[in-house]
């Protein structure tokens, strides 16, 4: 079995007692100011806060060989430029990617291979928007009625709801052959995607159920004989992310 060394979640009370002194910008990252580039203390308090919320941990350590595992636990390999926030104030523009083994968010200054990554502390006050995509860290509640927290793609956001996309990665272990007959399985790493809503503005998701009659509960009661006939009219499934946006529009103009 793959044995993977992880590194710990960076508290966020970091935040609140960091300071704005040069000797805390370590120069990680170019941070961007407001409208007025030339207040150096505002620049100066950026960078600190940049600072703050870069974990000072390097790469993880594995001694696992990932060459010998099938798939990726990422979904893009490759760091792709997008922009950090913090409470929607607009930090600076790095290089990332996501994690989706360990559901860490790595950053870098720049797409240069010989750049150490460092890892994003994970709170719901911090955002990345990579492609378009907007990516932050909730506390949810799974399909089981289990409590977690882990990175979340908003995929529609309307005046009532919003929908985000949780794309995790697990590890299968492999299992050798027993025999010359049997054929050996090789290690990987597996696809694990769950779909949430949520009240716009809440920092907390649930699950989408999966029975028919829990899912029509998410709406006001008025509009579940609404939302009911449109789903069976349109062939539609709530597992379904394009179909679940689908259905979310609609019952949004009611």
């Amino acid at each position: 079995m793959m044995k993977m060394k992880f590194l710990p979640v960076f508290s966020f009370a970091v935040l609140a007692s960091f300071t704005c002194s040069a000797q805390q910008a370590k120069n990680f990252g170019s941070a961007v100011g407001t409208n007025n580039l030339q207040d150096f203390t505002s620049i100066q308090m950026r960078e600190s806060l940049v600072n703050a919320i870069v974990s000072n941990a390097q790469k993880s350590s594995s001694n696992a060989d990932l060459s010998t595992i099938e798939g990726s636990p990422y979904y893009l390999d490759t760091f792709k430029k997008g922009n950090l926030y913090y409470k929607n104030d607009l930090l600076g523009s790095f290089y990332l990617r996501y994690n989706a083994f360990q559901d860490q968010m790595e950053i870098k200054n720049s797409d240069l291979s010989e750049e150490q990554f460092q890892f994003l502390v994970q709170s719901n006050e911090i955002k990345t928007v990579v492609e378009g995509k907007e990516i932050q860290y909730f506390s949810y509640v799974s399909a089981d009625g289990l409590q977690g927290d882990s990175y979340c793609i908003k995929e529609f956001t309307g005046d009532t709801y919003v929908l985000y996309s949780n794309k995790r990665k697990k590890y299968s272990p492999g299992k050798s052959s027993t025999n010359s007959l049997a054929q050996s399985i090789p290690a990987k790493f597996i696809d694990d995607v769950s779909l949430f809503y949520g009240l716009k503005g809440d920092a907390s998701l649930v699950a989408i159920p999966k029975k028919k009659k829990d899912f029509l509960e998410i709406f006001p009661s008025a509009s579940r004989t609404a939302v009911k006939k449109y789903i069976r009219d349109k062939r539609l499934r709530p597992a379904k992310l394009s179909d679940l946006k689908s259905i979310f529009i609609y019952a949004e103009r009611l």
